[in-house]
């Protein structure tokens, strides 16, 4: 199950500073029904505050109810879609051993930012480019929103477009669902 401060605090962020997106990342699926409820309703009190896009990618092998999404105006996005200039949305096991999704992204010039992997962190990745030289792009892992810290690390990213300079912030969620973004405290209170 999700935090609900955590919940409540990011959902009460969210309508206040109104994101050009907002992006759920390897949600639960369906086939756990309890959570999927518990999901939906996450959804809902998004949508009582914001009216901008809200964007999911599920992991490939979740089957997505579709017809539940749709009344809350919820895309799903592609397995590899792109979330911001730069940016690839990107599976919750980014490492893959065939090389695959890096390969993409590689190819793509894009970094790749990805949920569901527990992980709250920015890591750098460099290949060689065409010509010499390297290639530098980053894989943002964003944490989790679920209450069972054996889940990872209570968080959420943030991709924030500055004049078309994308910067990524990783966002620590405190016990008490609060968090603090560009030197500012929000809580669920």
């Amino acid at each position: 199950m999700h935090h609900h401060l955590a919940v409540t605090a990011l959902t009460s962020f969210v309508g206040n500073i109104q994101p050009d997106a907002v992006a759920f990342l390897n949600p639960p699926g369906p086939e756990i029904g309890e959570m999927w409820q518990a999901f939906t309703g996450v959804l809902e009190g998004f949508r009582a505050v914001y009216e901008g896009p809200i964007l999911t990618r599920f992991s490939d092998n979740q089957r997505v109810r579709a017809a539940d999404l749709a009344a809350l105006r919820v895309s799903v996005i592609a397995p590899l879609a792109p979330i911001a200039p730069g940016w690839l949305a990107g599976p919750d096991n980014p490492m893959q051993a065939d090389g695959g999704v890096i390969g993409c992204a590689q190819q793509a010039g894009s970094s790749l930012v990805c949920g569901g992997t527990g992980r709250l962190r920015i890591t750098g990745r460099a290949a060689p480019a065409k010509g010499g030289g390297s290639d530098v792009w980053l894989v943002f892992e964003c944490g989790s929103l679920a209450e069972d810290r054996h889940t990872g690390t209570l968080g959420f990213g943030v991709l924030e477009d500055n004049a078309g300079d994308i910067k990524a912030y990783p966002v620590r969620i405190d016990a008490d669902g609060a968090f603090t973004l560009h030197g500012i405290r929000h809580s669920a209170r």
